[in-house]
């Protein structure tokens, strides 16, 4: 009784100092360069406008899929409420929608840990809490002011739904309703900020080994109707634009990484990704194709290693959720450390995907080392955040800057060489988990 009223304790104080970061950040427009400069004129030009004249006559610049613009037009109607939809107003009222997005992303880890874990009320909200205030998640929904959490929270809930559905966890009759949310979630996800495609290679195996084939049919039913939706007005409008803006992040950087503390960043080449480094007489090697090559092998790796371990299972059944998020984990790490023009926010997918493979681990000295590493993992990119907020200058708030320049080394390419070594070890780690696997099934 006593152990169980000081959980309670520590996870109320947790929410109250997750509650007050936030809030203490709410009314700092963030990232200027996105919040304001982009997100709000795109909101607001399309609230003035309406959604299809903004498709046909804008000519400025705009990266976002089609889906964050239904977001950020809603968000401008909403700020139209306080101060005419200034800036300060419409910023604000993002990060409340984000805080509300990382408040449903800490319950859906609560929902996670009771239904595939099995642990008890207490435990499950601990960590739950303690999502809520790990520093990488809070700064990026609550200082800068990015969606990145909102699209990780509808793609891993997706994710849930499907397994929900799949597994007839919680009832057989309604997997139709749990198979169609999740193809809407997971398109809404896409939709939003195409990052959720750092799940491709598990969504393959589980494709692949899933064992109700309806639940897969209703799922794929509902992403597609949900992507017609969405796609429906701005490629009536003017699907030369539409096409143009999904390339976007393709074409307009040539260089080895956009802030992020990769592999390059590791060894300190910023240069061309197109430039050859690598050169003999059959073959010219460059940093584009490196990183593709490395991502490739990884991926193929892991689904190769768990789609052996079904074939010698005696029982054929889904990919397991923790098979399917260790796959993830370890993939969208490769994805983040040896692909060019990445971002430091694309690590936001692998930050949380490890964490519920940790969660999930049943080994006690497994779990334990899954668990600093994840620690380790998620301080490294908070300080790639933090340097990238503060390389533009940005002063509100104050504390980035001042943290940044107290910390007396190189951090971005500290940073990066720890997430190298963190790479290796998680892949080894995922590899020997692979393997047991195969091991129990014969």
């Amino acid at each position: 009784m006593i152990k169980r009223y000081i959980i309670l304790i520590i996870s109320a104080v947790l929410l109250l100092g997750g509650l007050y970061v936030r809030w203490s950040n709410l009314f700092h427009v963030g990232f200027y360069y996105d919040t304001v400069d982009y997100f709000y004129r795109w909101g607001n030009t399309a609230r003035e406008w309406g959604f299809a004249n903004f498709w046909k006559n804008y000519t400025g610049e705009m990266d976002y899929v089609p889906g964050s613009l239904y977001l950020l037009t809603g968000i401008s109607f909403i700020s139209t409420y306080f101060k005419n939809s200034s800036p300060e107003a419409f910023v604000a009222t993002l990060k409340i929608v984000l805080f509300i997005a990382d408040i449903c992303l800490s319950y859906v880890f609560y929902v996670i840990l009771r239904l595939f874990a099995k642990t008890s009320k207490q435990v499950a909200l601990l960590v739950a809490s303690i999502i809520f205030v790990i520093p990488p998640l809070w700064f990026v929904s609550g200082v800068i002011g990015q969606i990145d959490t909102l699209v990780s929270l509808c793609g891993i809930a997706g994710i849930v739904c499907f397994y929900i559905a799949d597994t007839s966890i919680l009832s057989k009759r309604d997997y139709r309703f749990w198979a169609l949310i999740s193809g809407i979630l997971i398109a809404l996800s896409f939709w939003l900020k195409m990052l959720i495609i750092l799940i491709a290679p598990a969504a393959f195996v589980l494709f692949i080994t899933v064992k109700n084939k309806k639940v897969l049919g209703y799922a794929l039913l509902s992403f597609l109707i949900t992507t017609l939706l969405i796609l429906a007005i701005p490629f009536q409008s003017n699907p030369t634009r539409v096409m143009s803006t999904l390339l976007v992040p393709q074409t307009r950087f040539n260089t080895t990484t956009n802030g992020a503390s990769n592999f390059w960043a590791a060894i300190g080449y910023f240069g061309d990704s197109r430039h050859v480094i690598f050169q003999t007489k059959s073959i010219s090697l460059r940093p584009d194709n490196i990183g593709l090559i490395i991502y490739v092998t990884t991926s193929l790796l892991l689904i190769a290693l768990a789609l052996r371990s079904y074939i010698t299972s005696k029982e054929k059944v889904t990919i397991s959720f923790h098979n399917f998020c260790w796959i993830t984990s370890v993939t969208s790490f490769a994805f983040f450390l040896f692909m060019v023009k990445v971002a430091a926010r694309y690590l936001h997918i692998t930050a949380l995907f490890i964490i519920i493979t940790m969660v999930l681990t049943k080994s006690s000295k497994e779990k334990f080392t899954l668990l600093i590493l994840t620690a380790i993992l998620e301080g490294t990119y908070f300080l790639n955040l933090i340097g990238g907020y503060t390389w533009w200058k940005y002063t509100q708030p104050l504390w980035p800057s001042l943290l940044f320049q107290s910390l007396h080394f190189d951090v971005a390419r500290v940073c990066a060489q720890i997430n190298v070594a963190l790479f290796i070890t998680v892949l080894a780690i995922g590899i020997k988990h692979f393997l047991q696997t195969m091991q129990t099934n014969r």
